[in-house]
C-alpha cells in the first residue's frame, strides 16, 4: 500500500491541520509569493477546497 495515494497531491499538507487559520498563518507568504496578507485568504480558500 502506498502512501502516497493517501494524500494524492497535496505539497501543504492540508491533512496535518485541523484549522484552516493554523494553515493560512503558515503558509500566507508562500500563497502570496512572499506577501503574507495576499497569500493568507489564498492559503485559506486552499484549505477549505483540500480539506473535503
Amino acid at each position: 500500500m502506498s502512501t502516497s495515494s493517501y494524500y494524492p497531491s497535496d505539497p501543504y499538507d492540508v491533512s496535518d491541520y485541523d484549522d484552516p487559520d493554523d494553515f493560512a498563518e503558515e503558509w500566507a507568504e508562500e500563497f502570496g509569493d512572499g506577501n503574507y496578507d495576499d497569500g493568507y485568504d489564498d492559503a485559506y480558500d486552499y484549505w477549505e477546497s483540500e480539506w473535503d
